[in-house]
C-alpha cells in the first residue's frame, strides 16, 4: 500500500553502478516509504537515495506492531546482544547480513529477516512475530 513503511535490512540488490537502472526498477516495486538500513554490498547513500530510497541509515530503533520496540541492523550482534537490547529497551535486533547462513530466528534476541529467509519479499511485522 502507498501508506506502508518499508524497512530493507541491506545488501538491496548488490547494487552497483552498472547496475543502476536495475536497482531503481527493483526499488521502484516497494510501495510507501523506503528505509534502507545499508549494507555492506551497497553504494554510498546518496547513491541509494538516488535509487528510490527515502531514507539511508546505519540502523534504527523503531516501534514495531505486533513486535515492540526493535533494534534494525545490517550486521547481527554475535556477542553481548542481550546486553545491547536491554540498555537501549528493545526487545529485539533484526537484521539482514547473514543470507542462509542462519534461520529466521537463531535465537531469542535476533530475527534474521534477509530476504532469502522471506522468499525474496517484503513481509509485515505480524508475519515476523507469527514465525517467533
Amino acid at each position: 500500500k502507498q501508506d506502508d513503511l518499508v524497512y530493507h535490512l541491506g545488501d538491496f540488490s548488490f547494487y552497483t553502478r552498472h547496475k543502476r537502472q536495475q536497482a531503481i526498477n527493483i526499488c521502484a516495486q516497494l510501495n510507501g516509504t523506503k528505509i534502507l538500513i545499508q549494507g555492506n554490498h551497497d553504494e554510498r547513500a546518496d547513491e541509494m537515495m538516488e535509487v528510490g530510497f527515502d531514507a539511508v541509515l546505519e540502523s534504527a530503533i523503531v516501534r514495531l506492531p505486533d513486535l515492540g520496540k526493535c533494534l534494525l541492523t545490517h550486521h547481527p550482534y554475535d556477542v553481548g546482544v542481550a546486553d545491547i537490547l536491554a540498555d537501549l529497551g528493545c526487545k529485539y535486533q533484526i537484521h539482514g547480513h547473514v543470507h542462509h547462513a542462519e534461520p529466521l530466528v537463531p535465537n531469542q534476541y535476533r530475527i534474521n529477516a534477509s530476504c532469502e529467509n522471506t522468499d525474496y519479499r517484503p513481509i509485515s511485522t505480524l508475519e515476523l512475530a507469527n514465525k517467533l
